[in-house]
Parts: C-alpha cells; sequence; structure tokens
C-alpha cells in the first residue's frame, strides 16, 4: 500500500509540472523545426507563421523556428518522430517523408503528376489534397496547411541527361520516402541517403548525382560538386506544417482556427517564394558553371511514356483508387485554368 501510495503522489507532482509547450510568463510556445537552412524559403515561410501567430495572439504565444533540425541530429526522420511524440511541437515536412509513415502519400511521388505550380497548389488546396491532410491524424499529427518544396530536378557530375538511356547506370542519391525504382526503372543505381550526407558523397565520387528541388539545389551550393542539371520536373513535391496532435487538442478552439489561418497565409507565402526561385535559379545555376538542360516536350514525353512502367507499383503503393482521383483532381484543375484563361481573353475583347 505505500508503495502505492508514493506512486500516487508522484504521478499528482508531475501533473502539477510546468507543461513542455509552456513559458514561466505562461505564454504558449510552439517549437516549429525544419531540415533546411536559414537561406531556405521553407526558414522565411517558417518565419512568416511566426510573424503572423504571435501578432494575432498578441504574444500570447511565442513561436521558435528551428533550422537545420538542429533538435534532431539533423535528421529529418528523427525530427517527424519527435513530433508525433510530442517531443516538438511542429515542423515542416516534405510530402515524401510522410510517406514513410503513410504509404498513401507517395501518391504525390508519381511522376509528372502536376504540371505546373498553380495546378499542384490548387489540388493540394481542395478535397483530395485536405482528405489526406486528415489521415496524418492516425499517426499523431495534425496538417495544418500546404507549402511546396517545388519541382524535382537532378543533377549530375558525369553528362546531360535528356533520355532514360543517359542515366544507365549512374548513382543517384534519392531522399528516405521516394521511391527509388523510378531511376531503377531508367537503368540507374540508386542510395537513399540522409540530406546532410548528400554533398560529401558527391565531393567524393561516391554517387554521380542526386534530385532536388532547385532551391535545394542552390542554396546546398551543389553546383561546387555537380557539373550538369536537368530541368525535367518528375516529381512536385509539397510540404506541409505539421503539429504534433498531443499539443493540437491542448489549445482553445479559437486558437487552433488562428494557428491555422496563419499557416495558410505563411505557406501561400511561402510557395509563391519557390515559384519565383523556380524561375530565376536556372540563369544563376548557369552562370555558376552548370550546363543546364531543358527538356523539349518530346523529349519529357519519351520519360513519361517509359515512366508509365512503373504505375502499378504506385498504384499498389498508395492505392489505385486514390491515384485516379489526384489525376481526376489535376484534370478538373487544368479545365477550369483553361476556363478562366478564355474568359479572361474575351473580356479584353
Amino acid at each position: 500500500m505505500r508503495r502505492w501510495a508514493y506512486l500516487l503522489i508522484g504521478l499528482a507532482t508531475l501533473a502539477l509540472l510546468p507543461d513542455c509547450g509552456k513559458e514561466s510568463s505562461g505564454r504558449r510556445r510552439i517549437r516549429l523545426s525544419l531540415i533546411l537552412a536559414k537561406s531556405s524559403e521553407w526558414y522565411q515561410g517558417a518565419m512568416r507563421w511566426k510573424e503572423l501567430v504571435e501578432k494575432e495572439t498578441q504574444g500570447r504565444y511565442v513561436v521558435e523556428v528551428i533550422p537545420n533540425a538542429e533538435r534532431s541530429t539533423a535528421n529529418q526522420s528523427t525530427e517527424l518522430q519527435m513530433v508525433q511524440r510530442g517531443q516538438l511541437e511542429a515542423s515542416l515536412e516534405s510530402t515524401i517523408l510522410l510517406s514513410t509513415v503513410d504509404s498513401r502519400w507517395a501518391v504525390f511521388s508519381y511522376p509528372w503528376l502536376f504540371p505546373n505550380h498553380a495546378i499542384a497548389n490548387a489540388v493540394c488546396d481542395g478535397p483530395v489534397g485536405e482528405e489526406m491532410l486528415k489521415l496524418l491524424l492516425d499517426r499523431n499529427i495534425v496538417g495544418l496547411a500546404y507549402g511546396a518544396n517545388g519541382f524535382r530536378q537532378i543533377t549530375n557530375s558525369r553528362r546531360p541527361i535528356k533520355a532514360a538511356e543517359d542515366l544507365v547506370g549512374m548513382k543517384i542519391r534519392v531522399p528516405p520516402g521516394l521511391p527509388p525504382i523510378l531511376f531503377g526503372h531508367f537503368g540507374a543505381i540508386t542510395d537513399q541517403m540522409n540530406f546532410t550526407d548528400l554533398s560529401v558523397a558527391l565531393q567524393s565520387g561516391a554517387l554521380d548525382g542526386q534530385e532536388n528541388p532547385l532551391s535545394v539545389i542552390q542554396n546546398a551550393q551543389l553546383h561546387t560538386v555537380q557539373k550538369y542539371v536537368t530541368l525535367w520536373g518528375f516529381v512536385y513535391d509539397p510540404i506541409v506544417l505539421c503539429m504534433s496532435r498531443d499539443f493540437w487538442y491542448t489549445l482553445p478552439g479559437d486558437d487552433q482556427r488562428i494557428l491555422r489561418k496563419c499557416a495558410v497565409e505563411a505557406m501561400r507565402y511561402e510557395r509563391q517564394l519557390v515559384a519565383e526561385a523556380d524561375a530565376a535559379i536556372p540563369p544563376l545555376l548557369e552562370k555558376a558553371g552548370m550546363v543546364v538542360t531543358r527538356l523539349t516536350d518530346l523529349e519529357t514525353g519519351a520519360f513519361r511514356a517509359k515512366a508509365s512502367g512503373v504505375r502499378p507499383y504506385f498504384e499498389k503503393l498508395a492505392g489505385k483508387e486514390l491515384l485516379q482521383r489526384f489525376e481526376s483532381a489535376v484534370k478538373e484543375e487544368i479545365e477550369k485554368a483553361r476556363a478562366k484563361a478564355l474568359e479572361e481573353a474575351a473580356e479584353k475583347r
């Protein structure tokens, strides 16, 4: 009985300890972690959320932005796990990484699914995108809003890539969560490696190339270890502003609405930065000495035709019905965009 009494006293004492998300002033602290550096659009979007949240809550919430995943040994998988466990309140995560906790998120990695930023963002903000965010609740995550990592391009140190045959035998790094089957289908050899180890592997020659959005390629200064970049846009990679579900449900409903509203605005700002970077960076890479290959529609079509061979794999991984719904959503948004363009053209006449 005495042992049980001591246990109950201990539990009562723990219950009185300050919440890990509270400061001594009574303000709620939100630690927002991201894998990229301060020079990234991710960081700028995170800082925009910090600014909006602190303003809209009159300082009742304080957001601490943590670049380079400094609290999780610069490991993105560890970072996400810490959010799931409530050891971090929030993080920015690529949909590629989210597919490691729920394979249905691999639908975003289906090659050449999205034609441009506007269509991709519209689908993310639509019903099927919202449905994907709800899936995260079962993984102890609350998804607040979609941002963008951008269209993923490929770099290497050996030769320009204009056709699938150019990839044969190349050693290419892909991030954990991105199905390596596409590159294997094209004849490349893949290595799933943490981003922080990438530069050393490229410099040493252990790898020939890698794939990432242009802003990541530039901010990581990969032009110093890679000669060639091909703008093939094979995957559009959204990011999600994630929060720990355990922390989220300690917040009043009005505060939840404020945080979500601020997240949508901050990620809309971050998306615009990424879209602008996608347009501005290629000339900068050329100026830095890289050979930039821009594929023709015919060359892109040949890649897409060959990539259709991996469809059964993605249907099994993400779900056939889910992939079809995404494709339907893309077609619907394309038709909306065309109709809007025709209407605007008619108004100008």
